[in-house]
């Protein structure tokens, strides 16, 4: 597709980037209009986003090299630097996901602030922000799918696309927009919500676990059209759809929990 928006010389800007950037600051600005239940200073929600920004990046990268650790026989180290070189790929979206909730978690602690109030908050956002973020896969061509005769089918003709080589001006499942439009349906099931909750007062936590949920069933079945490297599988599973299972496992566990637990602190 348009692996870059522009080019000036040696200088090119990634189509990739400038939408994931764009995801990141439209969930940002989903997350400040929506804040009041949390009843905290929009300098924390500031800090929060931020560590959840940066973790999400850092956690992204790191479950690339350790997921693709046999590939090329290179060191942890040479692998670090290889992924930190491109912008246009290399990112394991749950990577990102486990290493953000991880951080936002250890921060609310500190600051005393109710956790699951804010993943539900987030929880629409982080749809929203991967829905956008998805298109620039798109443009990119990673995360591509395998060849078929769908209606739907896309060719990827442009050499500096993420396509792998032997798959180029070949019709493939174009499973970026089937996360893209998978993530924009979840983000609006959980925006109605999200402005459901507010008024009937829902227990913490539920809406961030149907995001889990949902997103985790969307994945595992998106998985199966996929044709680029996602790592080793295991039970004839990739390692994306292993946490997609564990992640629809601990949500539904969730659910079961809270209809026996009064609304808790966490």
């Amino acid at each position: 597709m348009h692996p870059y928006l522009f080019k000036i010389g040696d200088f090119s800007v990634p189509t990739y980037g400038i939408l994931v950037a764009a995801g990141y600051l439209i969930s940002a600005f989903y997350i400040y209009k929506r804040n009041r239940p949390l009843n905290i200073s929009r300098e924390q929600i500031s800090d929060m986003i931020l560590f959840a920004i940066i973790a999400a990046l850092l956690g992204g990268k790191l479950f690339y090299v350790i997921i693709f650790w046999d590939d090329y026989g290179l060191t942890f180290f040479q692998k670090a630097i290889n992924a930190l070189k491109d912008f246009r790929y290399g990112f394991v979206f749950y990577g990102g996901l486990i290493i953000s909730i991880a951080s936002v978690y250890i921060y609310s602690k500190k600051k005393n602030i109710n956790f699951l109030t804010f993943a539900d908050i987030a929880a629409p956002a982080i749809a929203l922000g991967h829905a956008i973020g998805r298109l620039g896969c798109f443009f990119a061509g990673c995360c591509h799918g395998k060849p078929t005769d769908f209606i739907c089918a896309v060719k990827f003709n442009n050499p500096e696309s993420l396509v792998a080589p032997h798959l180029l001006g070949i019709p493939i499942h174009p499973t970026q927009l089937y996360s893209s439009a998978a993530n924009f349906i979840i983000f609006a099931a959980l925006h109605f919500m999200l402005k459901s909750s507010l008024k009937h007062n829902w227990k913490n936590g539920l809406i961030a676990a149907s995001y889990i949920l949902l997103y985790s069933i969307a994945r595992f079945i998106i998985e199966l059209f996929r044709g680029d490297a996602r790592g080793d599988f295991i039970f004839a599973m990739s390692p994306s759809q292993i946490i997609s299972l564990s992640g629809a496992v601990i949500a539904l566990l969730f659910f079961y929990l809270a209809r026996k637990t009064k609304n808790a602190k966490i």
